[in-house]
């Protein structure tokens, strides 16, 4: 069926079928055309938010395929400098500087603590039963 000529049978049974004592606040369903009324109310609401919201994820899709194509040529550009500004950070860091500021902006360094890691998780986890092991499970 055309989608205009369903449309216009939806409005048209919409219309016809309207109770002649509704209004959207006292109103009671009391009968079974009045049911199949609001059922088709309820079922054309729904069908424009399905629309609305198909049409919207549409957009967002295009929107985030244009937004990665035309950041993507900046992106190698901001890790490349942001490696050297790193690198550069730490050698002064070992100078003993560790905030540099400049006029479009700044690099910190701080000082953390070394992480444990794990190479085999299944052998940590069967010799693991000491009191650190607790600790680290209750966690």
């Amino acid at each position: 069926m055309d989608i205009e000529v369903t449309e216009s049978l939806t409005e048209f049974l919409l219309s016809e079928g309207e109770p002649e004592d509704f209004n959207n606040s006292g109103f009671v369903i009391t009968t079974e055309d009045q049911a199949i009324w609001a059922m088709r109310k309820l079922a054309d609401a729904q069908r424009k938010i399905d629309a609305i919201t198909l049409r919207a994820e549409t957009e967002r899709r295009r929107i985030n395929a244009w937004e990665d194509q035309s950041t993507k040529p900046f992106s190698s550009t901001v890790e490349y400098f942001a490696g050297l500004l790193g690198s550069y950070a730490t050698c002064q860091r070992d100078e003993g500087v560790k905030h540099l500021s400049y006029p479009d902006g700044y690099v910190q360094t701080r000082a953390t603590q070394d992480k444990v890691v794990v190479a085999d998780n299944e052998k940590f986890v069967s010799r693991g039963s000491g009191p650190i092991a607790r600790q680290i499970w209750a966690l």
